[in-house]
């Protein structure tokens, strides 16, 4: 009896591994390109539409300003990530540990815990969400300059700004061991 319940284990652990192989071998053929940021508010102030910091009302701008001064000020956002898979085979994700690199330095980092199914010869967008504390990322900086990064960031200016987005993704509860750097110029 106890030789029996060792080899269903053995057995079971055999197919987990052979399913995490499989998935990672579609998963590794995928393409990952960052698309854009979007739905982009600092301080519950949505900046999508602001073309000009001169288009922020005084309201607006003194909002964000005194949650700045106050450390109350929430930074939201959503990076789009396109996965395209040339695959025949449907790939997964589980979860994605995250982590977005601006000039060099590293602003944030989290997890996407929603599970992603990308589709055989198909294109998925994820649209990763990210929330940061303002006053410690912007800590420094007058709102012009907050501004002027955001707009090089949505790509709203000819000066380009390097974002770099860094993936780690999970697939049947096994973790890949380092990060998939995901580098565009917007």
């Amino acid at each position: 009896m106890k030789k029996i319940g060792i080899l269903l284990c053995v057995c079971g652990l055999m197919l987990y591994s052979c399913s995490v192989v499989k998935q990672s071998t579609v998963l590794a053929k995928c393409s990952f390109a960052v698309t854009g940021l979007s739905d982009f508010y600092i301080a519950g102030i949505n900046l999508d539409k602001v073309k000009d910091i001169n288009q922020l009302n005084v309201l607006d701008a003194m909002k964000i300003v005194s949650a700045i001064t106050n450390k109350t000020a929430e930074i939201k956002f959503k990076v789009g990530v396109d996965v395209k898979n040339p695959s025949n085979q449907q790939a997964s994700i589980n979860k994605i540990q995250w982590i977005v690199e601006y000039e060099g330095a590293e602003l944030l980092r989290g997890a996407y815990s929603q599970p992603i199914v990308i589709q055989p010869n198909a294109t998925t967008t994820i649209k990763v969400p990210v929330m940061c504390d303002a006053a410690k990322l912007l800590k420094g900086r007058s709102l012009k300059e907050v501004y002027d990064i955001y707009q090089k960031i949505m790509g709203n200016t000819q000066e380009k700004s390097p974002l770099i987005l860094k993936v780690k993704p999970t697939i049947d509860n096994f973790t890949f061991p380092s990060y998939i750097k995901l580098s565009t110029t917007l």
